[in-house]
């Protein structure tokens, strides 16, 4: 994924959109390594400027803005809808509505690309639908 947001970035505004900041140092630490300039979402920034650049940070940060590429790790069903939420959930059927919600918020913001990583099954949030889809082994 951070060789994907590296080439992206060349010339593009990119995002790398998490579900939770408490993932953000680990993907930031990948995103350098592989050579990107990176910069951290933040709900009250304020200034906002396009560079080759990769932003990372998570769905309610990017909300009202947009990038030309965006690329959403961890799109694993048994990561995404949160396992912690729907365990305390009294109500499963809103959980995974709040959640499908959440993910509408990073999947709208790309402009161009929208790149979605996933090693397991796809999650369950997204439409079923395999024209939607290309599968891009990145694996080597």
């Amino acid at each position: 994924m951070a060789e994907q947001a590296a080439e992206l970035a060349r010339n593009q505004s990119v995002a790398v959109l998490l579900r939770k900041r408490q993932v953000e140092k680990e993907f930031v630490r990948k995103l350098l390594q592989a050579g990107c300039l990176v910069r951290r979402l933040r709900r009250d920034a304020k200034r906002w400027t396009f560079e080759p650049t990769v932003w990372v940070g998570t769905f309610h940060a990017a909300k009202g803005l947009e990038f030309d590429a965006v690329l959403i790790p961890r799109c694993d069903d048994d990561k995404m809808p949160d396992p912690h939420e729907l365990a305390v959930s009294d109500n499963q059927d809103r959980t995974l509505s709040d959640e499908a919600r959440l993910l509408y918020v990073g999947v709208t913001r790309a402009k161009s690309s929208l790149l979605l990583f996933h090693t397991t099954e796809l999650t369950r949030l997204l439409p079923r639908q395999d024209d939607l889809y290309e599968a891009v082994d990145l694996s080597g």
